[in-house]
């Protein structure tokens, strides 16, 4: 189960609850590292690890109707941090990408924080 909500007090949106599709692994991981090649034919590789703000979650959901859709996109249109929570926490975001495949709503949502 995800629930979405606006960080600030807001009754016209209130909170969005959508169910994941069953076995979904969400999150990714990217590491923050540089790859560079050196005059001598090398290569000098930096690490700088893993922080919370770089963690995606990329959720399937079943289509939860038009008119909860319409409230997603008119959520993530204020331009507001929206909070998320999840089975892995909760965080807060913004939903940078939204999309409609084959009866799947697909959110991409982008962390900045966990709480």
């Amino acid at each position: 189960m995800i629930n979405f909500c606006t960080t600030t007090a807001n009754t016209e949106y209130g909170s969005i609850t959508l169910h994941e599709r069953e076995g979904a692994q969400p999150i990714s991981f990217p590491e923050r590292s540089e790859h560079s090649a050196t005059l001598d034919g090398g290569a000098v590789i930096s690490n700088y690890g893993i922080s919370y703000a770089d963690i995606t979650f990329n959720f399937d959901v079943e289509w939860p109707g038009d008119d909860v859709v319409e409230k997603i996109f008119s959520m993530r249109d204020t331009g507001e941090l929206i909070g998320m929570s999840h089975r892995l926490g909760f965080s807060i975001g913004t939903m940078k990408n939204i999309t409609d495949e084959n009866g799947l709503l697909k959110i991409l949502f982008v962390t900045q924080g966990r709480f």
